[in-house]
């Protein structure tokens, strides 16, 4: 299973960089988003003095996400330009 959840990721980054669709763009931000959850938490647990500061640690985690999405170049991607 885990190959084919591999297989759909690879899919969706290449159909990224071929359409820039952003329905493609949001599937890898869901299947990303867990992740970005688990560095907000992280961040969340070192600076909870702030009060209510994980709602904000979750957006600037997702959002960074999305940054991160939109400027990622795969493999194929640099041996073009290069």
């Amino acid at each position: 299973m885990s190959s084919t959840l591999d297989d759909c990721v690879q899919m969706l980054w290449e159909q990224w960089h071929a359409k820039r669709e952003l329905i493609v763009r949001n599937a890898l931000v869901v299947r990303y988003s867990p992740w970005a959850r688990m560095v907000a938490r992280d961040v969340y647990i070192r600076v909870h003095f702030l009060g209510d500061a994980w709602q904000d640690c979750t957006q600037n985690a997702l959002i960074g996400l999305l940054e991160a999405v939109e400027r990622f170049l795969t493999t194929s991607t640099l041996d073009e330009l290069l």
